[in-house]
Protein backbone atom coordinates (compact mmCIF):
# COMPACT_ATOMS: atom_id res chain seq x y z
CA UNK A 1 0.00 0.00 0.00
CA UNK A 2 2.92 1.98 0.64
CA UNK A 3 4.22 2.26 -2.84
CA UNK A 4 0.12 2.71 -4.29
CA UNK A 5 0.58 5.82 -1.72
CA UNK A 6 3.96 7.44 -3.06
CA UNK A 7 2.36 6.80 -6.71
CA UNK A 8 -1.00 8.51 -5.75
CA UNK A 9 1.13 11.56 -4.47
CA UNK A 10 3.54 11.97 -7.41
CA UNK A 11 0.21 11.43 -9.37
CA UNK A 12 -1.03 14.27 -7.80
CA UNK A 13 2.54 16.44 -7.66
CA UNK A 14 2.88 16.00 -11.30
CA UNK A 15 -0.68 17.06 -12.06
CA UNK A 16 -0.67 20.05 -9.85
CA UNK A 17 2.95 21.29 -10.94
CA UNK A 18 1.85 20.83 -14.34
CA UNK A 19 -0.86 22.72 -14.20
CA UNK A 20 0.91 25.53 -12.23
CA UNK A 21 3.11 25.55 -15.37
CA UNK A 22 0.71 25.89 -17.69
CA UNK A 23 -1.80 28.29 -15.94
CA UNK A 24 0.97 30.57 -15.81
CA UNK A 25 3.11 29.70 -19.67
CA UNK A 26 0.16 28.71 -21.95
CA UNK A 27 -0.84 31.56 -24.23
CA UNK A 28 -4.10 32.87 -24.87
CA UNK A 29 -5.05 30.66 -27.11
CA UNK A 30 -3.76 27.20 -26.54
CA UNK A 31 -3.82 24.33 -29.58
CA UNK A 32 -5.62 21.63 -27.53
CA UNK A 33 -5.92 18.91 -29.77
CA UNK A 34 -3.76 17.63 -32.57
CA UNK A 35 -3.79 15.16 -35.54
CA UNK A 36 -2.28 12.00 -35.51
CA UNK A 37 0.91 13.47 -37.58
CA UNK A 38 0.78 15.95 -34.58
CA UNK A 39 0.02 19.03 -36.28
CA UNK A 40 -2.49 21.09 -34.27
CA UNK A 41 -6.12 21.23 -35.53
CA UNK A 42 -8.33 21.95 -32.41
CA UNK A 43 -7.98 25.07 -30.16
CA UNK A 44 -8.86 26.59 -26.66
CA UNK A 45 -9.07 29.10 -24.76
CA UNK A 46 -6.44 29.78 -21.87
CA UNK A 47 -9.06 29.36 -19.35
CA UNK A 48 -11.37 26.65 -20.75
CA UNK A 49 -8.11 24.88 -21.01
CA UNK A 50 -7.33 24.94 -17.69
CA UNK A 51 -11.14 24.00 -16.27
CA UNK A 52 -11.00 20.99 -18.81
CA UNK A 53 -7.70 19.77 -17.39
CA UNK A 54 -8.55 20.29 -13.97
CA UNK A 55 -11.83 18.44 -14.31
CA UNK A 56 -9.80 15.71 -16.00
CA UNK A 57 -7.57 15.67 -12.84
CA UNK A 58 -10.38 15.62 -10.71
CA UNK A 59 -11.59 12.11 -12.26
CA UNK A 60 -8.17 10.73 -12.21
CA UNK A 61 -7.09 11.32 -8.60
CA UNK A 62 -10.72 11.26 -6.89
CA UNK A 63 -13.79 10.16 -8.73
CA UNK A 64 -11.72 6.36 -9.78
CA UNK A 65 -10.75 5.88 -6.52
CA UNK A 66 -13.94 6.56 -4.79
CA UNK A 67 -15.76 4.65 -7.30
CA UNK A 68 -13.43 1.67 -6.41
CA UNK A 69 -14.19 2.12 -2.84
CA UNK A 70 -17.54 2.33 -3.70
CA UNK A 71 -17.41 -0.97 -5.80
CA UNK A 72 -15.95 -2.91 -3.68
CA UNK A 73 -18.04 -2.27 -0.46
CA UNK A 74 -20.89 -2.93 -2.70
CA UNK A 75 -20.19 -5.61 -5.57
CA UNK A 76 -23.06 -6.38 -7.61
CA UNK A 77 -23.34 -8.06 -10.32
CA UNK A 78 -21.71 -5.54 -13.07
CA UNK A 79 -18.28 -6.30 -11.04
CA UNK A 80 -16.27 -7.81 -13.71
CA UNK A 81 -13.27 -9.40 -12.12
CA UNK A 82 -11.40 -12.65 -12.73
CA UNK A 83 -12.56 -15.48 -10.42
CA UNK A 84 -15.61 -13.33 -9.31
CA UNK A 85 -17.07 -16.00 -7.48
CA UNK A 86 -14.49 -16.57 -5.19
CA UNK A 87 -13.57 -12.97 -4.40
CA UNK A 88 -17.23 -12.35 -3.53
CA UNK A 89 -17.54 -15.31 -0.86
CA UNK A 90 -17.79 -13.77 2.25
CA UNK A 91 -14.40 -15.30 3.63
CA UNK A 92 -12.86 -13.61 0.99
CA UNK A 93 -14.36 -10.06 1.09
CA UNK A 94 -12.40 -7.94 3.24
CA UNK A 95 -9.12 -9.07 1.00
CA UNK A 96 -11.05 -8.48 -2.00
CA UNK A 97 -11.96 -4.86 -0.82
CA UNK A 98 -8.55 -4.03 -0.17
CA UNK A 99 -6.84 -5.07 -3.21
CA UNK A 100 -9.67 -3.71 -5.32
CA UNK A 101 -9.44 -0.23 -3.46
CA UNK A 102 -5.89 -0.30 -3.48
CA UNK A 103 -5.87 -1.15 -7.29
CA UNK A 104 -8.13 1.72 -8.28
CA UNK A 105 -6.26 4.00 -6.13
CA UNK A 106 -3.48 2.92 -8.47
CA UNK A 107 -5.32 3.22 -11.63
CA UNK A 108 -6.32 6.92 -10.54
CA UNK A 109 -2.50 7.68 -9.55
CA UNK A 110 -1.37 6.01 -13.31
CA UNK A 111 -4.17 8.44 -14.87
CA UNK A 112 -2.66 11.20 -13.77
CA UNK A 113 0.57 10.88 -14.48
CA UNK A 114 -0.67 10.42 -17.46
CA UNK A 115 -2.69 13.46 -17.76
CA UNK A 116 0.24 15.24 -16.53
CA UNK A 117 2.75 14.14 -18.75
CA UNK A 118 0.00 14.80 -21.79
CA UNK A 119 -0.20 18.72 -20.14
CA UNK A 120 3.59 19.09 -20.12
CA UNK A 121 3.67 18.13 -23.79
CA UNK A 122 0.47 20.47 -24.87
CA UNK A 123 2.26 22.99 -22.98
CA UNK A 124 5.88 21.85 -24.64
CA UNK A 125 3.75 22.23 -28.41
CA UNK A 126 2.13 25.38 -27.73
CA UNK A 127 6.13 26.75 -27.09
CA UNK A 128 6.76 27.77 -31.13
CA UNK A 129 4.48 28.84 -33.62
CA UNK A 130 3.02 26.56 -35.34
CA UNK A 131 1.82 24.56 -32.61
CA UNK A 132 3.27 20.64 -32.81
CA UNK A 133 2.77 17.41 -30.72
CA UNK A 134 5.52 14.59 -30.31
CA UNK A 135 2.85 12.18 -29.56
CA UNK A 136 5.11 9.17 -29.70
CA UNK A 137 6.53 8.79 -26.60
CA UNK A 138 2.91 9.36 -24.96
CA UNK A 139 1.50 6.29 -26.98
CA UNK A 140 4.37 4.32 -25.70
CA UNK A 141 4.10 5.45 -22.38
CA UNK A 142 0.02 4.60 -22.44
CA UNK A 143 0.57 1.17 -24.23
CA UNK A 144 3.06 0.23 -21.43
CA UNK A 145 0.80 1.25 -18.53
CA UNK A 146 -2.50 -0.54 -20.23
CA UNK A 147 -0.24 -3.56 -19.99
CA UNK A 148 0.71 -3.15 -16.82
CA UNK A 149 -2.40 -2.69 -15.43
CA UNK A 150 -3.74 -5.35 -17.10
CA UNK A 151 -1.04 -8.13 -15.87
CA UNK A 152 -1.62 -6.15 -12.02
CA UNK A 153 -5.25 -7.21 -12.07
CA UNK A 154 -4.96 -10.86 -13.40
CA UNK A 155 -2.19 -11.17 -10.88
CA UNK A 156 -4.37 -9.87 -8.06
CA UNK A 157 -7.67 -11.42 -8.50
CA UNK A 158 -6.18 -15.02 -9.96
CA UNK A 159 -7.20 -17.70 -7.54
CA UNK A 160 -4.77 -18.36 -4.58
CA UNK A 161 -3.74 -22.10 -4.75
Amino acid sequence: MRRVTALYVAGLALFLLSFIWSWAALPPVVASHFDSNGNANGWMDHTSYLVFMAGVGVLALVIVPGLGVLAARHPGRYLSIPNRRYWLRPENRARFRRQYTTLNMAIGAAIALLIGAVNLAVLYANTTPPAHLASGGLLVVLFIATAVGLALIHRHFRRPE
